[in-house]
């Protein structure tokens, strides 16, 4: 028999719960795409960490700071941070499927849904969704793999 949980209005699998933040690995790694960089550090310590940041023309123009674990009920959750004194937005799995995962929060202006995508090439496919001005809008972001570079002694 298959048990229903529910977590912000919306209905979820227990087994996607249960499944855990080992299950979000396929975001691991540092990822560019165009003005776009994103890095994960692999599930540790029941989280995960990832930053953003878009450089245009030598400028840093946006950054963000992410982080996932279990909330309360232990349903998992994405904390999103916009610059580093920002407040955190939350927002909760919808959806959790071999290689992809949605969080989504209906009451936070834009966007309402953000969905990670591992594409059969290897690379990472991100989107962020919903309504904006009582329109339908999204931006994709697609990543490839790149080295993770840290400075030398």
């Amino acid at each position: 028999m298959r048990m229903f949980c529910i977590a912000a209005a919306m209905i979820i699998t227990c087994e996607a719960q249960a499944a855990g933040i080992e299950k979000l690995s396929f975001l691991t790694g540092c990822w560019t795409g165009g003005d776009s960089e994103e890095v994960w550090l692999k599930p540790h310590g029941g989280t995960m960490l990832g930053m953003s940041r878009t450089v245009k023309d030598g400028k840093t123009i946006f950054t963000e700071f992410l982080h996932i674990s279990s909330g309360a009920d232990g349903t998992l959750v994405l904390n999103a941070q916009l610059k580093l004194a920002g407040k955190s937005t939350q927002f909760r799995l919808t959806e959790l499927k071999d290689g992809m995962v949605t969080f989504s929060n209906p009451d936070h202006d834009f966007p309402q849904r953000i969905i990670y995508r591992r594409e059969p090439d290897g690379s990472l496919f991100a989107r962020i969704e919903g309504k904006a001005g009582g329109q339908e809008r999204h931006e994709d972001f697609k990543y490839a793999r790149a080295a993770c570079s840290a400075p030398g002694p």
